[in-house]
């Protein structure tokens, strides 16, 4: 039995560019429960940003506009896992301007 994926990886930049210059950078969608997931059946998603492949272990954030919920947070955390990644990554900068790196790991 397959459960369903409420988060999906667009990656945007062609295989070769990551091949030569381990530049990757894509989209990450996440769906809510009550719509069949997946990028290909064209359901609106409830949550996205821009992701940067830092290395084979990290995978940074951009721009994170709205912290993701709890639901959408653990399914963030199990496509990571599925993808190999230790270490997820995202700039929040306050609303005193200050930033703060929040880091996580989906293995743990």
């Amino acid at each position: 039995m397959t459960f369903p994926k409420y988060a999906q990886i667009e990656w945007l930049t062609p295989q070769w560019m990551y091949r030569v210059f381990r530049i990757r950078v894509g989209v990450i969608r996440v769906w809510d429960r009550e719509f069949e997931p997946g990028s290909e059946n064209k359901m609106p998603y409830s949550w996205a940003c821009t992701v940067h492949h830092i290395s084979r272990d990290i995978l940074e954030f951009k721009g994170v506009v709205k912290v993701p919920s709890s639901f959408h947070f653990r399914q963030i955390v199990k496509e990571l896992k599925r993808l190999g990644y230790k270490t997820g990554k995202w700039v929040r900068i306050g609303e005193n301007k200050q930033e703060r790196i929040v880091e996580f790991s989906p293995s743990k």
